[in-house]
């Protein structure tokens, strides 16, 4: 099932390789990365994680940030986290 267009920024987990994660997990495709405009400027920015399948995400940032690569890059730390947290 392809993960569905939600026309937005999509950072693939896929593409993290900056983290030390397992390589099983590594090239996990299930789930992505999202941020989305979800307030009011000056920080508007959130990144939300969304497992295949799921309409709502798993996990989301509680902070906003100020631009999308900001949040991108913190959503892929936290991803890499919880990845991290499942191979265990």
């Amino acid at each position: 099932m392809p993960t569905p267009d939600f026309g937005l920024y999509r950072s693939y987990s896929s593409t993290t390789k900056l983290f030390d994660m397992s390589r099983a997990m590594l090239g996990h495709k299930d789930f992505s990365v999202i941020v989305q405009r979800r307030a009011p400027s000056p920080k508007p920015w959130r990144w939300e994680i969304y497992r295949l399948g799921r309409k709502s995400p798993i996990e989301f940032s509680k902070v906003f940030f100020e631009t999308i690569t900001e949040a991108s890059r913190a959503g892929e730390k936290a991803l890499a986290l919880l990845l991290s947290e499942c191979s265990d």
